[in-house]
């Protein structure tokens, strides 16, 4: 028993540092923030220097369209390291790619057995959709690990007889917890998948069981105590966010018009390299007869952890791939299922010793997160251009006064205020620029192209470049502009 135990901790051990390789090698260096992880990084910074935990502010102005605890996340970790870094304002996402990868591990080792559980937390760390989005400081990381831990605390409480309680007010307090990362997108995706699931167990006796009491006072406790502390103080949030989710879900804020089975494509896609190995799976499961009759309780709720996410998000007018992110754990227990037949891990081959870690399956698992580490480390950091512009960036305070302000105009260059140190305003158009009366020299961190725009109304006075010579349209330029005489009036 202890031998078998010690070798199940060699197994954990392998696969903490198989995800830990992919998730974090060069986490704060591969490329530059983007524009969304700016949104991220920028307002947790100015939230942090400002003292406030409830009213978030992206360059001096209130930012009401995301919920807070993406803001939080990234304040918790800038507070405990005393800065804020590109790798800390990552790191919360990774975190959470990680702890979604413990859980998935440990519900599928509970419910299928010790190699598909191992299989089951390797295949969720190396997929595509896992490589880019955990990297990323964005919530979509941390709305799935939510809507999992809700998913599985639901699952979990199902079967228990001694811990049903617990683990239902845990039900709600992760979905409460997603409605904080990204609005109503956590309990829309949840609500339906668990009604539905409840309604297809055989026992009527424990259908609603769910519907716990205190579950679901705490689950509006901790859900509606951020908005009505801000509705208190701004009333005008609330059309905001009434925007920010019906205008997503009508249609794509950039007009973007996606083909009806979008999710489907971004299925195969974010699942790759295992998406044959699950394609796989379901074709051998369709060829059983009354295969649907025989489903158990896990593989029902499997199911609709899939297809019901990948429905409602096809309703929606606004679609990116990453929305489908929290539906796609099942296809990772489905891999590893079908892995787990072809005797990949459990089986006798050149380490008899290794128990649990036996089998032809150990080499090319370890050969994959070799050559993702060093993607990450040595390959992305070459295809990322933007690294000069964040270095030249970071040292533009050496040409401004001290206290000198500078305006931000135009959305492109949005993500380098993270690297500016200097106060920014942001201004986005040419029209509220030309507005702002001003009699006195102003500088402006814009590109080529928009510059050209404002010469007509403004001397250059000093003008500043990356060195790299790129088109017009993405080479930064920071200036500092005088206001030219106004024409003489005609007679």
């Amino acid at each position: 028993m202890n031998s078998k135990m010690s070798r199940w901790h060699v197994a954990w051990g392998i696969l903490l540092l198989a995800s830990g390789a992919v998730l974090f090698t060069n986490l704060g260096g591969y490329r530059p923030l983007t524009t969304h992880e700016v949104y991220v990084g920028q307002t947790s910074r100015e939230m942090l220097a400002a003292g406030t935990w409830t009213t978030p502010r992206f360059l001096g102005e209130p930012r009401w369209q995301k919920p807070p605890l993406g803001y939080w996340q990234v304040m918790l970790t800038s507070s405990l390291a005393g800065e804020s870094t590109t790798w800390l304002t990552r790191f919360p996402s990774a975190l959470a790619g990680l702890a979604l990868v413990v859980l998935l591990t440990v519900w599928a080792t509970r419910r299928f057995g010790r190699p598909i559980g191992w299989w089951t937390g390797f295949i969720q760390a190396t997929s595509v959709g896992m490589l880019t989005q955990a990297r990323l400081a964005e919530v979509d990381m941390t709305l799935t690990f939510l809507v999992a831990l809700s998913l599985v605390s639901y699952s979990m409480a199902v079967r228990s007889t001694r811990w049903s309680r617990s683990l239902y007010r845990l039900f709600w307090l992760a979905m409460a917890l997603s409605l904080l990362a990204k609005g109503p997108v956590g309990p829309f995706l949840i609500l339906p998948v668990v009604t539905l699931h409840a309604m297809w167990l055989p026992g009527k006796r424990h259908r609603w069981r769910w519907l716990d009491p205190v579950g679901i006072v705490l689950f509006l406790g901790v859900s509606l105590s951020w908005p009505v502390a801000v509705l208190m103080n701004e009333p005008n949030a609330w059309g905001v966010w009434r925007a920010e989710a019906l205008g997503r879900f009508l249609r794509d804020p950039n007009g973007v018009v996606r083909i009806p089975f979008y999710y489907v494509v971004a299925a195969l896609w974010l699942t790759l390299p295992w998406t044959p190995c699950w394609l796989a799976h379901w074709i051998r499961h369709a060829r059983r007869r009354h295969s649907w009759r025989t489903l158990r309780a896990e593989d029902r709720l499997l199911v609709l952890w899939f297809l019901v996410p990948l429905v409602l998000l096809s309703l929606s007018g606004g679609k990116q791939e990453h929305y489908l992110l929290p539906a796609l754990a099942p296809m990772s227990i489905w891999s590893a299922r079908w892995l787990s037949r072809l005797r990949l891990s459990w089986r006798p081959m050149a380490w008899p010793r290794w128990g649990v870690m036996r089998g032809p399956g150990l080499v090319p698992a370890c050969a994959l997160v070799v050559v993702i580490a060093l993607a990450h480390g040595w390959v992305l950091p070459l295809v990322h251009g933007r690294h000069r512009a964040a270095n030249w960036a970071r040292a533009l305070a050496e040409h401004l006064e001290p206290g000198t302000s500078v305006e931000a105009l135009g959305h492109s260059v949005l993500w380098l205020s993270f690297y500016v140190d200097a106060p920014l305003d942001r201004v986005d158009s040419l029209e509220e620029f030309f507005a702002k009366p001003s009699d006195r020299a102003r500088w402006v961190l814009t590109t080529r192209r928009v510059l050209r725009d404002v010469r007509p109304r403004y001397r250059v006075l000093k003008e500043l470049a990356p060195l790299d010579a790129v088109d017009d349209k993405h080479q930064f330029v920071l200036a500092k502009l005088a206001p030219l005489p106004a024409p003489p009036a005609a007679n």
